[in-house]
């Protein structure tokens, strides 16, 4: 059999100047788009309306093969036992300060992805999706996007539940 999650990226390296952080994809969490779609068996822990995201706790493999492709996304962890994020599918990318983001949009498709907003307080600053519109492809490919003239920062969107004190 095989695994449903490995489509998903087992790790997602972001790096801030020096610092790197990673997410290590869990097994015990996913993402289902959809509240319609939330398996009987698994455990809301959070809901991302804009999204239209419900972060589910259980084995997540096993709901991943009850579900179409399409349906779920892979939940990720930035160490053990710490609550669970989800990838969008959207990525974050900047180039250097006097460098416009639209500049550098055939570059972006060849990469794979397509601009879908320019930030408009950053010009330079674009939200990505992969042009497939698959979020999994959309993270399999930061590196093509690391890799591309001028790009100073690409990040993937992270929601995480919010933490009450």
């Amino acid at each position: 059999m095989t695994d449903p999650l490995g489509r998903y990226p087992a790790e997602i390296e972001v790096r801030h100047g020096d610092a790197v952080t990673r997410y290590r994809r869990a097994d015990d969490a996913l993402a289902v788009r959809g509240a319609d779609a939330v398996p009987a068996r698994a455990r809301v822990l959070a809901t991302f309306d804009d999204a239209d995201l419900v972060l589910c706790a259980g084995d997540a493999g096993a709901m991943a093969s009850d579900l179409e492709p399409t349906r779920w996304r892979a939940a990720y962890r930035l160490a053990a036992g710490a609550a669970p994020a989800v990838a969008t599918g959207r990525v974050l990318v900047r180039f250097a300060a006097e460098d416009a983001a639209e500049r550098h949009a055939s570059a972006i498709e060849r990469a794979g992805y397509r601009i879908i907003a320019v930030l408009d307080y950053a010009p330079n600053a674009a939200w990505l999706e992969a042009t497939s519109g698959d979020a999994a492809a959309a993270l399999a490919g930061l590196d093509a996007l690391r890799g591309l003239a001028g790009v100073e920062h690409v990040e993937p969107q992270m929601l995480m539940a919010a933490e009450h004190r």
